[in-house]
């Protein structure tokens, strides 16, 4: 039996846009969304900082489902929810890459690129109509190679990834991932890249204390202040707010939205977004507010295999023998043999490493000034999601529970929610951003390419 294995990587990083603004469909949207929050519940591990890109993850999904038939199509398609034929997904896909795709400057926008690839064994068949697929619908290239020759293969595979990904993600195959029965690879690159709309001043980042994930002891780590127009939200469990990107009137708005329970606790912060609101009813609920702002510097590299969770998840036909990847070859001699992801997410006072922004501009007005700033002290673990608000589509998803990188493991756990806990109070330390002078409430310094 023939292999067949894709790979997938993301970045995230604040940047520009390009090309036809087109809004990818609500129904597609809401199960994109659904399934990559359900992915994240069960790849995440409070004090790992995991972060993934359903959008990238979804994007080379679909590439595989476009090549399915059978039971192995509907399965594929319970499990992801998608309820549209793969012509339609194919097209409403295509089109909205199309908008995405940008040029190197920023130019007062962002900067998002999507890299597919499909590397072939030589001398394999495979239908033209799915070359078109990969090539027109995901803006795809394909290369033959000889995985008999793994040194080979993972070295054009590799040097591929570090040019898409811009060098940060380098070395992802080793000989060891590649074998001889392998007659298939698929590779997805998502890299962002942008500049926060109201940029932190460098020159007001310091040192502060920050409270990981079940540990009684604070640590020290770069954290950026500012003072900012901010779409705001908060109940009495968490308190949220939306760091827009700048981008262009022809470019989706992207934003980085932020959740942050109200005080450390033994729940894992994104249990309390998915046992409740949605992001898209929180930035519904948003309002516009002067916010101090207290938010860590980070980089995160997280590698993260995918098998397992999807197989719990219910999508196991296409890892089995009985795979039917027959509109790819012809034949059903394929099976995907491994998946993973790699995710670079970087967060500094210009901006991020990410998808993320928004048009709407917040301009300061006397009678919001005359209210007293709302405080976000991000001092303990909460999530950050970069989202398509016009599309209320989410590009990445994340947990910051600790101010270092550490090694993921893969969970072994099961879809089933914990509850929150519903007797959250406020912080009741003394706050540090009540020592921040907020004569300037809109800094300007900042630049993203400054890493954290």
């Amino acid at each position: 039996m023939n292999l067949f294995r894709f790979i997938t990587l993301f970045f995230l990083c604040a940047a520009p846009c390009f090309g036809a603004l087109k809004k990818f469909p609500k129904d597609l949207a809401n199960a994109s969304n659904t399934f990559g929050m359900e992915l994240f519940y069960m790849l995440n591990q409070p004090g790992k900082n995991v972060v993934i890109s359903p959008f990238s993850i979804n994007s080379i999904l679909y590439m595989c489902y476009l090549g399915s038939s059978g039971n192995t199509q509907r399965n594929m398609q319970q499990v992801m929810g998608i309820k549209t034929s793969p012509q339609s997904l194919s097209k409403h896909f295509g089109d909205y890459l199309s908008s995405l795709h940008s040029g190197e400057s920023l130019s007062n926008g962002y900067s998002l690129g999507l890299n597919n690839g499909m590397w072939i064994q030589k001398n394999l068949t495979v239908l033209q109509d799915y070359r078109t697929t990969v090539k027109d619908g995901f803006d795809g290239y394909i290369s033959d190679v000889d995985f008999a020759k793994p040194a080979q293969v993972v070295y054009a595979v590799n040097n591929e990834i570090t040019k898409a990904s811009k060098g940060r993600i380098n070395d992802f195959l080793d000989a060891g991932d590649i074998d001889s029965g392998m007659r298939m690879l698929l590779t997805n690159v998502y890299y962002f890249k942008g500049e926060w709309k109201f940029p932190f001043s460098s020159a007001r980042t310091r040192q502060a204390v920050f409270h990981p994930y079940a540990e009684n002891k604070p640590v020290m780590t770069r954290t950026m202040f500012g003072e900012l127009m901010l779409p705001y939200y908060e109940d009495k469990y968490v308190q949220a707010i939306a760091l827009p990107i700048k981008s262009k009137s022809t470019q989706p708005d992207m934003e980085m939205v932020i959740i942050l329970p109200r005080k450390e606790s033994l729940t894992p912060p994104f249990n309390y977004l998915y046992n409740g609101k949605s992001i898209q009813q929180i930035s519904l609920a948003m309002r516009t507010e002067r916010v101090k702002v207290a938010l860590p510097k980070f980089t995160f590299v997280v590698r993260v295999p995918l098998i397992g969770s999807l197989s719990t998840l219910g999508m196991t036909s296409p890892f089995s023998p009985e795979a039917n990847f027959s509109v790819i070859t012809g034949k059903r001699n394929l099976f995907i043999s491994e998946l993973l992801t790699q995710s670079y997410f970087s967060v500094s006072e210009g901006g991020i490493v990410a998808s993320a922004g928004s048009t709407a501009g917040f301009q300061i007005k006397s009678s919001v000034i005359s209210k007293k700033a709302k405080v976000f002290e991000a001092n303990h673990p909460f999530v950050y999601i970069l989202r398509d608000s016009y599309s209320d589509l989410i590009h990445f998803i994340g947990e910051y529970d600790a101010p270092n990188t550490e090694k993921f493991s893969v969970p072994k756990v099961t879809l089933e929610p914990q509850a929150p806990e519903h007797q959250q109070q406020g912080p009741t330390n003394v706050n540090p951003l009540d020592e921040e002078d907020s004569s300037n409430p809109s800094g300007v310094e900042g630049n993203p390419s400054e890493g954290p």
